[in-house]
């Protein structure tokens, strides 16, 4: 699986990095709210991301992003999502010449913790499915300014999660500004 997980991501680095001289290369920041749950109850947190991108065709993009949260206390458990780095194809559909609705689908290879109470820290690194929605408008010739819907792991079993801790279930609420180059 992660021999696999390694070639979609050489892959989608050669999407952003060989490109027709017409393609769109961008960079970006995302920020917002993370949704992480250890299987008792989600709870809320901020996190951000850098993502770099290559719509290589007018319908059709990737998108690498690399990210990380705060930590989210709920029950006496601190879960926080150390790192993640995210691999996409993104669809897109262009409502007009400033507004695009899109898709994300790809994987996310993800760092969580988890600590109950003053127990050591559990950690897992997952390799999840991940996927969202999102919609953008431009502003201006190099910049663009949008929101988003992802599923970055669904990876939760509440009666495991002292015992064999098998990761978060996270999801990203965010804004996002991009830069055009």
């Amino acid at each position: 699986m992660i021999k696999y997980a390694h070639l979609l991501a050489i892959f989608s680095a050669l999407f952003i990095c060989i490109s027709p001289a017409r393609a769109e290369n961008y960079s970006g920041i995302g920020l917002g709210l993370f949704q992480l749950d250890a299987g008792v109850g989600k709870k809320s947190t901020f996190g951000t991301f850098l993502q770099l991108g290559n719509d290589f065709m007018p319908y059709l993009g990737a998108e690498i992003r690399v990210g990380t949260t705060a930590k989210a206390t709920k029950n006496n458990e601190k879960m926080q999502m150390e790192w993640l780095v995210a691999h996409y194809l993104k669809p897109k559909f262009d409502v007009s010449d400033d507004f695009v609705l899109y898709g994300l689908a790809g994987f996310a290879v993800n760092h969580t913790s988890l600590q109950v109470s003053t127990a050591n820290k559990l950690k897992k690194t997952n390799i999840s499915l991940s996927y969202g929605i999102g919609a953008q408008a431009s502003i201006g010739d190099h910049f663009r300014l949008g929101a988003e819907w992802v599923r970055y792991a669904r990876k939760t079993d509440a009666a495991l999660r002292t015992t064999s801790f098998q990761g978060l279930s996270a999801d990203g609420f965010v804004g996002t500004l991009q830069y055009l180059f």
